[in-house]
């Protein structure tokens, strides 16, 4: 322990310093300030800094920060990184408290997935990619996908998912949803999976989550290892209804906005991301662990060309610009556009799986946001913090990494045609755009 002191007394509120999961609280002897770098001290202090103190006790002497001399001191680098490298490698069987499941679903992780990217005159530039493959879907072109394919459950219900592991330890994160330690996916908290695990969750709220894997998580994200995972409320008429959950992709089916259920007709589920090519080459001659750690075993370089994210091609769910604009029955580079009838209902979930800031805005019809980040505006016993909120045309909104939106979109007579959305992908230190992404939603008249 460090003890911080002042006329011989030591302080009673020791300083918290923190990096990632790995919290360790010291105290430190008079000498220099503790916040300042140093060869041995930790350049970042969080807590009560001696300013605080002071004003609170009266003038402190400059203290001094000294570190053990111990080899297992958190604060060594060698033994940061042999931590920081060292997260459990297991498959825990059978999953901890295990429940029965409503759904159960197994993904598998693949690489080697080539995406063709556009080289400026129409031909496509191959580019891998990485995710989790669905080995129960009949057709086998749909089965490792970029991204990922979507999981749906309904809210309410617990759902299990087996991950397989191949050619490295990874997990499967569950990105706003809240389930247990054991079930959360974060290695670094718990544990990777070496072989195979699966995972239990009960899917408490209705809303638009997704999934991911979360070691070297910066780079596993980049190569595509994500996917949607929506939770569908009830249909309000009941069990009796015809439609029940989970919903059909591209609808119709129930969404939750404020404290009721409301129908829509056309889903539309757009990802927007951006792709760093020279990560991706990396990650192809490295390995799972480029850019992680030090050592033979991982990365020997562990910056180098992983340390500036430099995107070249900007994407509609997994469809690169400018063929993500085109219909989804394009012959040659099918798109993401939707088509939705007069007196019908449009939901839009967006997801932003880009590094960059991502600057939305809809042409020529209004949109409602009803939902933010999984959860519902004016739902009680919240109500009274937010409520849904309507987008006009042309009006910027904006989402980084990880946000998400559910709009509704209700178009009359008048917004027959053609309407874009558009996004700029922003450099998030100066916000200079570094490429847009478009595609349209074509209202056409009712039947």
């Amino acid at each position: 322990m460090y003890t911080l002191r002042r006329k011989g007394r030591t302080s009673p509120e020791p300083l918290t310093l923190s990096r990632g999961s790995v919290r360790a609280k010291f105290q430190a002897e008079p000498g220099i300030d503790p916040t300042a770098p140093s060869p041995q001290a930790p350049a970042l202090v969080s807590g009560s800094s001696p300013a605080t103190l002071a004003k609170r006790r009266g003038p402190l002497k400059a203290p001094t920060l000294v570190l053990s001399r111990d080899p297992q001191n958190i604060y060594d680098p060698t033994f940061f990184t042999a931590f920081a490298n060292n997260v459990p490698a297991a498959s825990p069987t059978p999953t901890p408290d295990v429940l029965p499941s409503a759904r159960t679903f197994v993904r598998n992780v693949f690489t080697g997935l080539l995406v063709g990217m556009p080289d400026g005159v129409g031909n496509p530039i191959p580019v891998e990619f990485w995710g989790f493959r669905d080995p129960n879907d009949p057709d086998p072109l749909k089965q490792a996908t970029f991204p990922s394919k979507a999981i749906r459950v309904v809210e309410g219900e617990i759902f299990h998912c087996t991950l397989n592991s191949s050619g490295n330890t990874h997990t499967i994160h569950w990105h706003g949803m809240e389930p247990t330690p054991m079930n959360d996916g974060v290695g670094n908290l718990t544990f990777e999976v070496a072989t195979s695990y699966t995972y239990q969750l009960r899917a408490s709220t209705a809303g638009t989550y997704f999934y991911h894997c979360h070691k070297n998580t910066v780079l596993h994200f980049e190569m595509g290892m994500y996917g949607l995972l929506l939770v569908d409320p009830p249909n309000p008429s009941g069990l009796g209804a015809p439609l029940q959950p989970p919903y059909p992709s591209g609808g119709p089916g129930f969404v939750r906005r404020g404290n009721e259920i409301v129908p829509y007709d056309v889903e539309a589920v757009w990802v927007t991301d951006d792709v760093d090519p020279a990560w991706h080459t990396r990650a192809q001659i490295l390995g799972p662990n480029a850019g992680f750690g030090s050592g033979p075993a991982l990365d020997p370089y562990p910056s180098a060309g992983l340390n500036v994210f430099t995107p070249k091609y900007f994407l509609i769910s997994g469809v690169p610009q400018p063929w993500c604009g085109n219909p989804p029955n394009d012959p040659s580079h099918p798109g993401v556009a939707v088509t939705v009838r007069v007196g019908q209902t449009l939901l839009v979930r967006l997801l932003c799986a880009a590094y960059s800031l991502n600057r939305f805005t809809i042409q020529g019809i209004d949109a409602e946001i009803i939902a933010m980040d999984g959860r519902a505006l004016g739902q009680a016993p919240y109500a009274q913090y937010s409520q849904p909120e309507v987008i006009f045309s042309g009006v910027i909104f904006d989402l980084t990494a990880g946000r998400r939106l559910d709009l509704l979109i209700k178009p009359t007579a008048n917004d027959i045609g053609t309407h874009k959305m558009g996004v700029e992908f922003r450099n998030y230190i100066n916000l200079q755009t570094m490429g847009i992404a478009e595609t349209f939603i074509q209202v056409i008249q009712e039947e």
